[in-house]
């Protein structure tokens, strides 16, 4: 049994979070990636999303993006996704990262 695990990310898009969130956000996606865990999350461009996914893929882990179709019309989906997922709404996004997640 492998110890790698997808982990479920909840966390902001916002661009106005103080630095103390995106510091911890880095630390932790560092930490994913170190240990081979792959980060499912909401998928947008912006923010501690993003934050989260460019520190995982630095340490070499793998990034899953639950894009909800609005982010897709907006044009706000990272380019650091290693697979997209792409959903109707929040509803079927919070689900769909739920059921990827270990």
């Amino acid at each position: 049994m492998s110890n790698q695990k997808a982990i479920g990310v909840f966390c902001a898009a916002s661009e106005t979070i103080d630095a103390a969130y995106a510091d911890a956000a880095r630390e932790f996606g560092s930490w994913m990636g170190e240990n081979g865990h792959t980060l499912v999350y909401g998928g947008a461009s912006k923010g501690l999303m993003e934050t989260t996914a460019a520190a995982v893929k630095s340490a070499g882990g793998k990034v899953v993006g639950v894009v909800p179709d609005i982010l897709v019309s907006r044009n706000c989906v990272s380019t650091l996704l290693d697979k997209q997922i792409t959903v109707a709404n929040l509803s079927e996004r919070k689900d769909a990262i739920l059921d990827r997640s270990d």
